[in-house]
């Protein structure tokens, strides 16, 4: 999978969608995907299933791009300060369920707009049984206190090294303030950091996670998205 802020007034569309089309990924996020307005038709033939920029609602912010149908696909609010910043859906790989989320936290110096956005993702995501993968830009670290109370209060997990993802001019000095969070039995086997990031003010991400079989790892139901 990839999550990738692309920023919204990047001017690289064109080569961002073609990227896109080459990584061949199963799932991708982008947030902030004005750019990508202009290429959807080209994209729809790779990633048939869409949510986001016109699918769902009408803006073209966080988009969610998939080669499995999204069942039960939603988008919400977690605060008051930014609309549809969290998504929601559930899918199916090879029989096993899993839900895939999405998200895009404020900046942690908006006041308290964060740890409110991290509690009420927090009160969603326990509801959910199954795995789970959550990823996008959080505009904190793991060293953030948020952030770990928002991990052990969902059972989610990091990559055991998680790449610096901001700022672009200093990615030796940066922070690792995108993620990819997973809850077992999905499990991440690499994270990569993209290391272009095409006119962009992020790094993107490149995922490949690991999710057993039914019969392994003892899921009965589909996934709940409540």
């Amino acid at each position: 999978m990839i999550e990738f802020n692309i920023l919204r007034t990047n001017r690289n569309g064109a080569e961002i969608a073609r990227w896109l089309e080459e990584a061949d990924a199963d799932i991708i996020y982008t947030l902030e995907s004005r750019p990508l307005a202009d290429e959807l038709s080209a994209l729809s033939k790779v990633y048939p299933y869409r949510a986001g920029c016109g699918v769902l609602v009408s803006a073209c912010d966080m988009m969610v791009m998939s080669k499995f149908p999204l069942d039960r696909a939603q988008f919400g609010s977690m605060g008051r300060l930014y609309h549809n910043r969290f998504f929601q859906a559930a899918i199916s790989v090879n029989g096993t369920p899993l839900t895939i989320v999405a998200m895009h936290l404020a900046k942690p110096y908006f006041d308290v707009h964060q740890s409110k956005e991290l509690r009420s993702a927090a009160a969603r995501l326990k509801k959910i049984e199954g795995p789970i993968i959550v990823a996008g830009d959080f505009n904190s670290s793991l060293l953030s206190p948020d952030i770990q109370s928002f991990l052990m209060q969902t059972g989610l997990r990091s990559y055991w090294d998680e790449p610096r993802t901001w700022p672009v001019n200093a990615p030796a000095l940066g922070l690792p303030i995108d993620h990819i969070f997973v809850r077992s039995p999905a499990y991440i086997e690499r994270l990569d950091r993209i290391e272009d990031n095409m006119g962009s003010n992020h790094y993107g991400l490149e995922a490949e996670v690991s999710l057993p079989s039914l019969a392994d790892s003892g899921i009965s139901r589909p996934a709940n998205s409540q």
